[in-house]
């Protein structure tokens, strides 16, 4: 069980120390830093510097985690990512200064730092990040044609995977190192042979786009959606399509299998979550608690993660369909999760990114 039934939740917003792009010199700085007021201190920061990080450490304490989060602060965020290790989150910006290329971000969890990582796109915003199962990579896609592999410790590029006249919008590892898919904006899904950068095969989701997608753990199955109310759920050595899953209301907006690829959850415009069983393509459970659209999902064994338009992020148990808990985020509407559910990260509106673990 992720979280007790009665939690308590309390932050204190602590300077811990400045990161950034370039040095910051203005007599305003450390006056703002003794008086601790971060909004000014914002302002300083966005008017001296292109790239303004600052680091911050929030401390939360309430039943199961621990919150140790390090806070990069940049215009916006529009993507995250957890590592299988629990070591890492990738954090993309959607904020592009013009006529330059974007960053991604690694944060190192134990070690309470953050890299950038130079990105090669200079036209388009972030649209996912997602970490290779060795987790020594993240695959990128932005609202261009390509999708691109970079390694995290050397920050170099090592594969460009170029769909040609399609735009892609996300992409899924599986445990396989060696394949990756990749959704576009068309009807098309690509299967990826990593290693040598050429389609395995094309996954055809006519009529409906394949914007959305996830590639189960065992790299047995790809789910796909996009701008419609089913998933289609497709068997990645026949090469065909399994399931046509339509019990949603409205349009689906994220998807994800648990570890072991025997269920996946789907988030809709509908406010509602369900857990598919990946062999017979039933449904199984219903989670109804959100206010707004549910944007982001994750599930393992015996509890699902949810975080929703409404800005909360609600623990669920899924043997009773129960809502097991509920945080009142600080305007967030999207998380990442590693696989065993040990850490968690958001990404705030408010520019925060917060990450925990457990206690």
């Amino acid at each position: 069980m992720l979280l007790s039934n009665n939690i308590t939740y309390t932050k204190v917003l602590l300077f811990c120390s400045i990161f950034c792009a370039q040095s910051i010199m203005t007599a305003d700085l450390p006056i703002l830093l003794h008086e601790q007021q971060p909004q000014q201190l914002w302002t300083v920061l966005l008017k001296t510097t292109p790239l303004p990080a600052v680091l911050l450490k929030v401390i939360a304490e309430y039943s199961a985690y621990k919150k140790s989060q390090l806070i990069k602060e940049l215009i916006n965020f529009c993507a995250i990512s957890c590592s299988s290790n629990n070591q890492h989150v990738a954090i993309a910006p959607s904020y592009r200064r013009y006529g330059s290329p974007t960053s991604a971000y690694i944060y190192t969890v134990p070690l309470n730092t953050v890299s950038e990582i130079p990105t090669h796109d200079y036209n388009c915003m972030f649209e996912s990040v997602f970490f290779s199962p060795n987790n020594r990579h993240i695959v990128t896609t932005t609202c261009a044609t390509s999708a691109f592999l970079y390694d995290i410790e050397k920050k170099s590029l090592v594969r460009t995977f170029e769909s040609g006249d399609f735009r892609v919008y996300s992409a899924s590892f599986g445990n396989d190192e060696n394949q990756l898919v990749v959704g576009s904006g068309a009807q098309i899904a690509l299967l990826w042979d990593v290693r040598t950068a050429l389609p395995i095969h094309r996954f055809n989701n006519d009529p409906h786009s394949a914007r959305i997608v996830s590639l189960s753990p065992d790299n047995a199955h790809i789910a796909t959606t996009g701008n419609t109310t089913t998933i289609s759920l497709w068997d990645v050595k026949m090469r065909s399509r399994m399931y046509t899953l339509g019990h949603h209301a409205l349009w689906v907006a994220c998807v994800s299998f648990n570890p072991e690829s025997t269920q996946c959850i789907t988030g809709s415009r509908d406010q509602k979550a369900i857990i598919w069983d990946v062999k017979t393509g039933s449904l199984m459970h219903t989670l109804c608690g959100h206010r707004e659209t549910i944007n982001s999902v994750s599930l393992n064994n015996t509890d699902a993660i949810t975080a929703s338009d409404d800005y909360s992020l609600c623990f669920w148990d899924t043997a009773t369909e129960g809502k097991r808990d509920m945080i009142q985020t600080p305007k967030s509407r999207l998380h990442a999760v590693s696989p065993d559910h040990t850490l968690l990260a958001i990404l705030g509106e408010d520019k925060k990114v917060y990450v925990w673990t457990p206690i």
